[in-house]
């Protein structure tokens, strides 16, 4: 499971994540999807059980909306396409409540571009994907994260992020004005 695209930009330019699994259970639904997708006519899940996958378009709007809703202390989010009305109206909602948002947009670590998406919810679980918190990646394509809750994972996963929240500059503030506006995120990210 990984958020770069198999392109030369990913492989030389950006900052992803990858997690290696051995569970059989999300390693026989990856591939079942695979074979799905690649059947002629529409898309269709696979109909083993897959508790730990979120697949866009399918159900990833539902699942992370419930995911995210379900967070108590803390909300963490390394995306630089957070522009879903919906998903912005949610993590302003949850700041409301007390939760403590943060989100690390485009930003550089190492000479790197920060391409990976991550979302860490009560430093308990972990999020990683290809799935953008935007219209066209929750709605419109295929998409595909994993939640991750081995405390050790989600501990390092959360010291990652709290490197790249130390400076402020990273952090975006998605309440001081309006998100852009969605573009064809594949044209960018396939250069």
């Amino acid at each position: 499971m990984t958020s770069l695209n198999f392109t030369r930009k990913c492989f030389e330019s950006t900052c992803d994540f990858l997690v290696f699994t051995d569970d059989s259970q999300v390693v026989t639904s990856l591939k079942e999807l695979f074979e799905k997708d690649c059947e002629p006519g529409p898309a269709v899940l696979p109909a083993v059980p897959m508790e730990r996958l979120i697949i866009g378009p399918d159900n990833s709007r539902q699942r992370l909306i419930e995911l995210i809703s379900n967070a108590n202390s803390s909300i963490r989010i390394i995306d630089h396409r957070v522009t879903d009305p919906q998903i912005i109206a949610l993590l302003a909602e949850k700041q409301r409540q007390g939760t403590l948002v943060q989100i690390v947009g485009s930003t550089r670590t190492d000479g790197l571009i920060c391409h990976g998406r991550m979302i860490l919810l009560d430093e308990k679980t972990g999020i990683i994907g290809s799935i953008h918190l935007s219209h066209p990646s929750l709605d419109l394509r295929r998409e595909v994260a994993i939640i991750v809750e081995e405390p050790g994972l989600v501990s390092e996963l959360y010291d990652y992020f709290r490197s790249l929240a130390i400076n402020e500059a990273n952090l975006l503030n998605l309440w001081a004005a309006p998100p852009k506006s969605p573009q064809d995120e594949d044209d960018e990210e396939d250069e």
